[in-house]
């Protein structure tokens, strides 16, 4: 491939770019920061009080794959599994030596992602990116798993592999939820053999 050639591809690509950012912009991408922030600092907010019987219907709920409240259940597995990403950076580039640099990226990276799936599930309410989302999160959550496998001789790694899988595969519940409660639907898919 030759320097003009290059020149064209980078083009392209600064303008698919610049189209991308105005369609976010267009669609409320960047205005519910706020918002989220404040579930990260304060990931509680929304429970009034804990009691035997709400925890009971939590408990049945995540058993039966229909939680009382999806949205609530959603956010707080969405920040913590932020959270245990940062963990996971933490202890990867303090205690394991993968370096400073590595850490900001992967938290920056992670707090990018988290936001984005929020933003898709609870802000923009338009089923096609939710359901996007749900096949992300399903593929993120056999990842984690993955990952607790490989680093099971590392146990505090695949401790919190383990527990942000649980917290991935509760925001699929609770996505799911959601995504049926603004009248989403699973494609069918026909196979013929």
């Amino acid at each position: 491939m030759d320097q003009q050639a290059v020149a064209q591809k980078a083009e392209e690509a600064k303008a698919a770019a610049i189209a991308a950012y105005q369609k976010a912009k267009e669609k409320g991408y960047f205005s519910h920061f706020n918002e989220y922030n404040e579930s990260i600092i304060r990931p509680l907010k929304r429970v009034q009080s804990v009691n035997v019987e709400a925890v009971k219907s939590e408990l049945i709920g995540t058993l039966t794959l229909s939680p009382p409240n999806p949205e609530a259940n959603f956010i707080f597995y969405n920040v913590m599994a932020l959270l245990l990403g940062i963990a996971e950076s933490l202890f990867v580039g303090l205690i394991l030596g993968g370096g400073f640099i590595s850490l900001i990226w992967n938290g920056a990276l992670g707090y990018m992602v988290a936001y984005t799936v929020y933003w898709n599930m609870l802000c923009s309410q338009e089923p096609t990116f939710m359901l996007y989302t749900l096949g992300f999160l399903v593929l993120y959550c056999l990842y984690t798993f993955f990952m607790m496998y490989s680093t099971l001789l590392l146990v505090i790694p695949a401790c919190i592999f383990a527990v942000k899988c649980f917290c991935n595969l509760q925001m699929v519940i609770s996505g799911y939820a959601l995504y049926k409660g603004v009248g989403g639907k699973i494609p069918q898919v026909n196979v013929q053999l």
